[in-house]
């Protein structure tokens, strides 16, 4: 019996030995299989990534503006010098180095003092006549700058004239002396008065 027992172990370790081959080798195969399935899920999760990026939408450009027309450039401003002072005493020379629409009030006061007490010759169209107790009064207007009211021109004379001839609309020559003057307006003429006026 015992021979037969010992025939038996012998017999019976190989398939042992078989039996824990083959259990090594299955868990073996198992471990494989959890490393490729691990392997395979570690390369699609860092695939995971990579979908999401492709299934984010991509906004559409913007289409580009025309370009903008350039603006035309403005041509550069030209200033008219104002005109010099004249020395020349006729009425309308004197009358324009007296306006404020070509000179300051600075320039004119100064070309005033050396004109004013001057003596001139000019001509016109009277406008009115007033004769007082101690002399007279004639506006006239001169055909040479426009004057505002009617007339640019004051004579003042004293009583020896004789002026009884003379009317509204006459045409006269006369002399006197650069009294006084005013500004008037711009675009018209400025006023100046004559004293010790004569009709010619």
């Amino acid at each position: 019996m015992r021979i037969i027992k010992k025939f038996l172990v012998i017999s019976m370790m190989p398939m042992l030995f078989l039996i824990n081959c083959t259990g090594k080798e299955s868990s073996e195969e198992k471990i494989k299989i959890t490393i490729e399935h691990g392997d395979k899920g570690v390369k699609e999760v860092q695939k995971a990534p990579e979908k999401l990026r492709e299934e984010v939408p991509v906004p559409p450009k913007k289409p580009e503006a025309p370009p903008k027309t350039p603006i035309a450039s403005k041509p550069p401003i030209e200033f008219t010098p104002k005109p010099q002072l004249q020395m020349g005493m006729d009425f309308k020379t004197v009358a324009n180095n007296l306006s404020l629409d070509y000179h300051s009030k600075y320039e004119i006061k100064d070309y005033w003092q050396k004109v004013e007490g001057k003596p001139v010759i000019w001509g016109g169209r009277v406008y009115e006549v007033d004769k007082g107790r101690r002399g007279f009064k004639i506006l006239v207007d001169n055909p040479g700058l426009k004057s505002r009211k009617g007339f640019n021109i004051v004579l003042i004379g004293d009583d020896k004239q004789n002026i009884e001839s003379i009317s509204s609309g006459d045409h006269i020559r006369f002399k006197g002396i650069l009294r006084k003057f005013d500004y008037g307006q711009s675009g018209y003429s400025p006023l100046i008065v004559l004293s010790d006026a004569k009709i010619l």
